[in-house]
């Protein structure tokens, strides 16, 4: 079956026999239903028409908030990534990460205010990864949005410059 064989070239396991049907009566499901299936180390999602065969990523270690400089390696339960967030007027940061909560709002340049579940739409980062998004805040004002584990900045407040995230 081309499931298993898809499972296989991603060195994921493959699902037993029971767990494969369940996936298939799933294929069938509303296009805006979210079918998911999980087994072993390993789950399938559909969204958008497409099927994802993932590993299944654990639940996150250590504990939120996290403090950082906007410079400094920076460790998440997730993992550590290199990333840099800077004021553009220079000089020091500090910044807090905090899992995201819904209902924050991003100050865009040339957009003006933005809901950040309508950035993480647009930048088109399916349901689930959206567990997964750290927002960063100055003060009581978010400015940027991660995407971890595979560290992606998703969004960037006008004032402040994000440069490339490299996750280890």
């Amino acid at each position: 079956m081309l499931v298993r064989h898809a499972c296989r070239r991603l060195g994921l396991p493959t699902p037993p026999q029971g767990r494969l049907a369940t996936l298939l009566a799933q294929l069938e499901a509303r296009p805006d239903a979210q079918a998911h299936v999980a087994w072993a180390e390993a789950e399938a999602r559909i969204w958008r028409g497409g099927l994802h065969l993932l590993r299944r990523q654990p639940p996150p270690r250590g504990a939120w908030p996290l403090a950082w400089d906007g410079r400094s390696p920076l460790a998440t339960p997730w993992g550590k990534a290199e990333a840099t967030l800077v004021p553009d007027e220079g000089g020091e940061a500090c910044l807090e990460l905090r899992q995201r909560e819904g209902g924050e709002r991003l100050r865009l340049a040339g957009r003006g205010s933005r809901e950040l579940k309508r950035l993480l739409q647009e930048a088109a980062l399916p349901p689930w990864a959206r567990e997964r998004v750290v927002v960063v805040w100055h003060a009581a004002e978010p400015v940027a949005a991660l995407a971890l584990p595979e560290g992606r900045w998703l969004a960037v407040a006008a004032g402040w410059s994000a440069h490339p995230v490299s996750s280890g």
